[in-house]
């Protein structure tokens, strides 16, 4: 029974994160923002929402600080290696010399985001080290995140026109299309992380190893159906910058598990497993970085650019790790 909820998230997905895609690439042209900023804004936001229900429950229901925490790492894993894995899907040339250098910029606001959040789990900060009922870390991310995303605002530019105004679409009605699209992923997402979560409760693998593989890719699947579907009707911008925003909102939702965790700061209770799936999402984008700055000419053997296979070796190295230190 599991299995067929579990098919059921998938279709509906599939179904509303096309039109996700196809009208937020509309909203983007309309409004002159452009994909980069639509995609880590709007996009980003609604696809990461179903992580972020996950990740509360996690903490506030299970009182499980590891499930809750990688559940959103384990989602940034998965997302990079997505970019590897529609580097394969698009067959033109390297998906990465596509995209503006400007998602640069969010990588690294990924790399700080990460790299705080790494350091508190490593210093474990003490019980008063909090502001009302959240760890002092959990807030300067999403202070940092608000920043960002105000800097992104201020340099947002419209993308390549691609011959098309949409004044078919006249405001009101993309915005009730958008939101009953939204609305669809949503709950189809929401839906799924329980699947997810049912699934990772069953297993006698360790909190850290199956959240970051059954939460973690459950979870995400909005992100990879939307920005699928963003790369299909050619809104590279912004199927990448979804993948790669939402590395970024992740890290300043840790302030809602946190917030719904009694035993003080949630950073100081996650093991030290989290810091391999951490050092994972570092590399990763790294890599992703290198190759939007040198992404080549051409796909190696017409099939993935040089830092496809980088990228997958890194993700999957990761779970090996955690799947040893489970065994040991």
């Amino acid at each position: 029974m599991i299995w067929l909820q579990f098919i059921a998230c998938v279709v509906i997905l599939l179904v509303a994160g096309e039109r996700l895609a196809k009208f937020s690439h509309i909203l983007s042209v309309r409004t002159k923002l452009g994909g980069l900023w639509i995609g880590i804004v709007f996009v980003a936001t609604i696809t990461s929402i179903p992580e972020t229900v996950a990740a509360a429950s996690a903490a506030g229901l299970f009182h499980n600080a590891d499930l809750a925490l990688s559940t959103l790492y384990g989602g940034n894993t998965f997302n990079l290696a997505m970019v590897a894995v529609m580097d394969i899907f698009y067959a033109k040339r390297p998906l990465l010399k596509m995209v503006s250098r400007r998602q640069i910029k969010l990588l690294f606001s990924g790399l700080l985001l990460l790299a705080v959040s790494g350091a508190a789990i490593i210093l474990r900060p003490p019980a008063g080290f909090m502001l009302g009922p959240v760890g002092i870390f959990s807030l300067v991310m999403l202070l940092l995140y608000l920043v960002m995303l105000y800097q992104q605002q201020k340099s947002a530019q419209p993308d390549e026109p691609d011959g098309h105004d949409y004044l078919e679409y006249t405001m009101k009605s993309l915005s009730l299309r958008l939101a009953g699209a939204a609305a669809a992923v949503v709950v189809a997402g929401i839906w799924l992380s329980y699947v997810g979560e049912r699934i990772a409760t069953e297993t006698t693998l360790t909190s850290s190893f199956t959240g970051s593989l059954f939460l973690g890719i459950s979870t995400s699947a909005p992100e990879m159906i939307v920005s699928l579907a963003a790369l299909r009707i050619g809104a590279i911008e912004m199927a990448v910058a979804n993948l790669v925003g939402s590395v970024m909102y992740r890290s300043a939702v840790i302030i809602l598990p946190d917030l719904f965790y009694s035993d003080g700061p949630i950073l100081s209770a996650v093991s030290s497993n989290n810091l391999i799936i951490i050092a994972a999402a570092l590399i990763m984008s790294i890599l992703v970085i290198a190759g939007i700055r040198w992404p080549g000419k051409r796909k190696s053997f017409y099939v993935a650019s040089w830092y496809a296979p980088l990228i997958l070796a890194v993700y999957f190295g990761s779970f090996y790790l955690l799947l040893a230190g489970n065994s040991g």
